[in-house]
């Protein structure tokens, strides 16, 4: 949450806030009525652009909510929201549109991108003999990078109690489940298929 309340402070900064979340307000006109099965916290601020206008962040306007108790309700709640964004942003692919929106029309994208899943750098190695032999030494980076981080996201989720509070291996334990909620919501999407309902809170 940190990390984004300061994206979005930035993205005010330069041009509009991409999605909010929690505590939100919106000016009568600009309101647009939504289906159903459309995400309000993506789709009424890109609603908004899509009119001329722009959306802020607001520090001031705070809330409080409840963590989630367990992984489970969590991967859940990323599966859901992603697929949703996911069809939030085909249903307002018009403000991908780089001549259109020049400046949101980035920002959408690069926001957004957290919604595919990362690929392995390890399986990305190609070209010729030389181009391996000057690059090669920051493939194996990449690769170590990822084994440690596979390491500690497997110390989070099965090592010693006292263990898995340490906050790096929380991070990557994290970080590997949205891409793991990413990949099966992207598949998803590309079978048709939509969320309308759910249990609040419980993902």
């Amino acid at each position: 949450m940190r990390y984004e309340n300061a994206l979005r402070a930035l993205e005010s900064a330069v041009g509009s806030v991409v999605g909010w979340m929690a505590v939100s307000c919106i000016r009568r006109p600009l309101y647009r009525p939504m289906r159903p099965d459309q995400l309000p916290d993506f789709v009424l601020p890109l609603a908004v652009v899509e009119q001329g206008c722009r959306v802020v962040y607001a520090p001031e306007a705070c809330c409080r909510k409840k963590r989630f108790t367990s992984e489970d309700a969590e991967y859940r709640m990323r599966v859901r929201v992603t697929l949703r964004a996911l069809w939030a942003l085909w249903d307002k692919r018009v403000l991908l549109n780089p001549v259109r929106f020049p400046l949101f029309s980035w920002q959408l994208t690069s926001h957004q991108a957290s919604a595919v899943p990362e690929l392995p750098a390890a399986g990305s190695r190609r070209g010729d003999e030389l181009a391996a032999r000057v690059t090669g030494w920051i493939y194996a980076t990449l690769a170590a990078g990822q084994c440690c981080a596979a390491l500690l996201a497997l110390l989070a989720l099965r090592g010693p109690a006292r263990l898995r509070g340490f906050f790096l291996a929380r991070y990557c334990y994290y970080f590997l489940l949205l891409n793991w909620a990413s990949a099966v919501a992207l598949v998803r999407f590309l079978r048709g298929d939509k969320q309308v309902l759910w249990q609040p809170r419980a993902g």
